[in-house]
């Protein structure tokens, strides 16, 4: 391996919850000889995928989260379990 770029994006949403993305894109020495300089278009698209899966995961996370607070008294709400029986007012905080 004749160079190794790590591209690193960090996401931190209100609640102080980060993600952490890292991208490794490894060059040789014989692509480099063979005049293949700079990032291709495949080591972009390798690395908008990765970014773009890291910004929307963290998004939604940070989404199903700020749904569970109350916007009366800014507390969160229960979380209703896996084998609880389904209540339809679930939604509702008081």
């Amino acid at each position: 391996m004749a160079v190794e770029w790590t591209l690193t994006i960090e996401g931190r949403n209100e609640f102080g919850e980060t993600c952490r993305k890292e991208v490794r894109i490894d060059k040789s020495w014989e692509s480099l000889f063979d005049g293949d300089i700079g990032l291709s278009i495949g080591d972009s698209k390798r690395i908008m995928a990765a970014l773009q899966n890291a910004v929307v995961n963290h998004e939604a996370e940070t989404y199903a989260l700020l749904r569970r607070v109350c916007p009366e008294c800014h507390t969160f709400r229960p979380r209703q379990g896996l084998h609880d029986t389904p209540d339809p007012n679930r939604l509702r905080h008081r």
